[in-house]
């Protein structure tokens, strides 16, 4: 809950936000206050794993089938960030490609951000299974939550064989 100091500092900022631009190290700029409530942002993961530990940590599984690759890793940052804040967990995230059709060489386990020139001040490690890469096997074998998966996965002799 804001108190009388958080008040006052908020409404110095309205007053002269380019002084904190300043204060933070960076040059000084035109600076204006913007809305500060995100609570319209919505969005969720498509499923979310809480694993044991120690520690105990969240997996948040994304599964892709879009022509729109590029834009899940900045998603899987959201969902990260979110996610960690409501559970007070660290968060590890896994984007699981449906087909060829939707992989893009921007998949590549890590999403950075930050200003031209300077080194990243974001970093996302992710995970990608591609399901056309794996074999058809270890889905067989992998358990009822992915044995779906494995007429997607890369055909093998021993799987002719079995079927």
């Amino acid at each position: 809950m804001p108190g009388p100091i958080d008040d006052t500092l908020k409404h110095l900022t309205e007053l002269s936000p380019q002084d904190w631009v300043v204060r933070g190290g960076w040059s000084a700029a035109p600076a204006t206050v913007v809305d500060a409530d995100i609570a319209t942002i919505t969005g969720a993961s498509d499923k979310v794993i809480r694993v044991a530990g120690p520690p105990d940590w969240l997996l948040a599984v994304d599964f892709h089938a879009g022509h729109d690759a590029v834009q899940l890793p900045p998603k899987m940052l959201l969902y990260n960030a979110a996610l960690a804040k409501r559970h007070d967990l660290p968060v590890r995230n896994l984007a699981v490609v449906l087909h060829r059709a939707a992989d893009s060489p921007r998949l590549a386990g890590t999403f950075e951000r930050g200003f031209p020139g300077e080194p990243p001040n974001v970093t996302l490690r992710y995970q990608v299974v591609r399901v056309w890469q794996v074999p058809a096997e270890q889905w067989l074998a992998g358990g009822l939550g992915v044995l779906p998966l494995a007429p997607l996965g890369s055909a093998q002799e021993s799987l002719v064989q079995f079927l």
